[in-house]
């Protein structure tokens, strides 16, 4: 695969592709289309952004452009490609494809993502993107102590249902651990839908959690993500506190530098805590995906050995 274009390893995938991937027993099943379930008050907020998102794109590239590509839905997503998008800031690219598993890869290693909008869904490439090169963030000597002192674990794909259906939450009024990565729309792109999506991707070894747990085993923070080759793209980000979400990403960030990987992709909307932050122009990004779509670690991950996942310390 490192030969490949990104283009070309993009269109691999094809909107005919039908995957069933999910071996899960009748039980996780079940508990997943709970998790996943929609409410009205959910409906309602998501309805509500959409709106404000059709305003904004309204008013910068005007409505008769508007029109003519929603009139016109997108229905090669995996051939898409982010230079393809509309001249504006915001990156929008199209409205309509699927969420069938293997189109929407491709559509991942066009440098495109989805956001729900009016019961389908738009795609998107934002100019820049805000992440983390993996290795040069390093947790601190506090958060060291947290995680060596068994007040803080992390663990990886132990708990993908809890973790999305976590960041979700905030939106339908759930009193648990605020948000502390994706804002506004961003938030409600996760509808049950694109869950279900990332859950197939979870079940095929492309899509992977990162979980917090605190002393008495409770999940207090974690996220989830997408791996495309050597890019991984963070869909969602909770904690209940700044120092749980910092223990989170500094780990995730440690085994992403000891796998190889190359970007830690925040989109649009890094979380809300001290670390250095990288933007990336969208070239730049594009090169990204090109250069290491035959990196990445596929599969079910795992944590590593301390002795062997941690760099020398390093304040924060």
């Amino acid at each position: 695969m490192q030969s490949l274009s990104r283009r070309k390893f993009a269109s691999l995938f094809s909107e005919g592709v039908i995957v069933d991937p999910d071996p899960a027993p009748w039980a996780a099943r079940r508990r997943r289309e709970r998790l996943f379930g929609d409410s009205y008050a959910f409906w309602l907020r998501r309805h509500c952004d959409s709106i404000g998102t059709a305003v904004n794109l309204i008013q910068t590239i005007g409505l008769i452009k508007f029109l003519t590509i929603a009139a016109r839905p997108l229905t090669n997503i995996a051939g898409c490609s982010s230079s393809q998008t509309l001249d504006n800031c915001h990156g929008f690219c199209g409205i309509g494809g699927t969420l069938q598993p293997m189109p929407l890869v491709g559509a991942y290693a066009s440098g495109l993502y989805p956001r729900a909008f009016f019961g389908t869904f738009s795609w998107w490439s934002p100019t820049s993107r805000t992440g983390v090169i993996p290795g040069a963030v390093y947790a601190s000597q506090e958060i060291d102590a947290l995680l060596d002192g068994g007040t803080l674990r992390v663990t990886f794909d132990r708990d993908f249902d809890g973790i999305v259906a976590a960041c979700a939450q905030p939106h339908r009024s759930n009193p648990r651990a605020p948000l502390m990565g994706a804002q506004g729309p961003a938030r409600a792109s996760l509808v049950p839908a694109l869950m279900r999506a990332h859950a197939a991707l979870h079940e095929l070894g492309i899509a992977h959690s990162f979980e917090v747990w605190d002393a008495h085993n409770a999940l207090v923070g974690g996220g989830y993500g997408i791996s495309v080759g050597a890019v991984f793209v963070c869909e969602g980000l909770f904690a209940q506190t700044a120092d749980i979400a910092k223990a989170g990403v500094a780990t995730l960030n440690r085994h992403l530098a000891e796998w190889g990987y190359a970007f830690l992709d925040f989109k649009t909307h890094p979380p809300s805590i001290d670390m250095p932050l990288t933007v990336v122009e969208r070239r730049q990004y594009e090169r990204l995906l090109t250069d290491h779509l035959g990196g990445g670690r596929y599969g079910r991950w795992r944590t590593e050995p301390p002795a062997k996942r941690r760099p020398p310390l390093r304040a924060a």
